[in-house]
């Protein structure tokens, strides 16, 4: 079975707004990844640091950088819907084809693509004889 991982993925900072769960942030200065504690108050995030028993809050102006975590890879051909409604298909060689890009108003010729530029709309679920 074939699983290709995609490692930590810098992602630019652009606000609280722009963290979802999973993430981890990098500080400016600071060796090291922290997780997000899932919260923003539109000036900064509260982040895990270490074990200890309370996350804290960092100003947004301390973050240097969001890493996402890995996305594996599917290994099952066949066509896949991602969150923002685009259609992908993995044909039996591993390669990947954009059927319809998310947002898309209609269907397109299929278009050869990556694995990261199609990893980057993850979630993806795969779509079944019959399903929309």
């Amino acid at each position: 079975m074939k699983v290709n991982w995609v490692e930590w993925t810098p992602v630019e900072y652009d606000g609280p707004g722009s963290l979802r769960d999973g993430d981890a942030v990098e500080l400016k200065g600071v060796a090291g990844r922290f997780g997000w504690a899932g919260r923003t108050n539109g000036s900064g995030v509260l982040i895990r640091l270490g074990s200890g028993p309370k996350p804290v809050w960092v100003p947004s102006a301390d973050i240097a950088r969001i890493r996402r975590p890995a996305v594996p890879e599917p290994s099952v051909p066949g066509l896949y819907r991602s969150a923002g409604g685009g259609v992908w298909l993995l044909d039996g060689d591993g390669l990947w084809s954009m059927l319809r890009d998310d947002g898309g108003d209609g269907w397109t010729a299929p278009t050869p693509v990556t694995w990261p530029r199609v990893s980057r709309r993850a979630p993806l679920w795969r779509l079944g004889l019959g399903e929309e």
